[in-house]
């Protein structure tokens, strides 16, 4: 009596292993981009919290010094120092936030790791008062509409502090980086946080 060939071959045949390992793979790349999603949105709310405490404490410090957050005089007229400079708002702020942690975002990259600093400040004379030219100026408790303020935001376009604990000068200031080295932290490296006085953010 003859033996009925079976329809089913021994094993996996090369076509199968091949797809089981294109599914996989799929899978794997799928589960990636959903972790990568989730820390990000992790890190943007750390970063977003970050930016609120920092908008706290300048308000705080404005109710403690007859409406002014702080003078160009205090800052050097500068968006942005490294934490231990002491015209850097890290240091004018230091009595309101708790230590260099308070200004290193999640995203930060290598330059602001090293100058401990991840954030720019405003200059604008309605949050930045200037001593010698108050008529220029205007105190927190002025301002009529607060959601127009910008007071902090991620720092994202420079290379460089300012000269340590030197007013600006044709020489000493923030250096620019090129339009390829901005850091821009979210939505997929395209987006950067900016935070307003009356407490919302925007980011784009």
């Amino acid at each position: 009596m003859k033996r009925r060939p079976s329809h089913f071959a021994a094993g996996f045949t090369l076509g199968e292993i091949l797809t089981v390992i294109l599914i996989l793979s799929v899978l794997v790349i799928l589960i990636f981009q959903m972790a990568s999603r989730s820390i990000e949105r992790a890190h943007h709310a750390v970063d977003i919290l970050k930016l609120r405490h920092i908008n706290s404490a300048i308000v705080a410090r404005a109710i403690e010094n007859n409406g002014i957050a702080y003078t160009k005089q205090e800052t050097g007229n500068s968006v942005y120092r490294q934490w231990d400079d002491p015209l850097s708002l890290c240091q004018v702020l230091s009595g309101f936030l708790s230590g260099e942690e308070a200004w290193m975002s999640p995203s930060a990259n290598s330059r602001h790791r090293k100058y401990r600093n991840s954030y720019a400040w405003s200059q604008a004379r309605k949050i930045s008062f200037d001593l010698e030219n108050p008529e220029k100026s205007q105190r927190t408790t002025q301002i009529e509409n607060p959601a127009t303020v910008l007071t902090v935001w991620n720092n994202f376009c420079y290379t460089l502090p300012s000269g340590f604990n030197r007013p600006e000068s044709n020489s000493v200031g923030p250096k620019p980086a090129a339009a390829n080295f901005h850091h821009r932290p979210w939505n997929r490296r395209t987006a950067v946080n900016w935070f307003y006085l009356d407490g919302h953010v925007e980011t784009f």
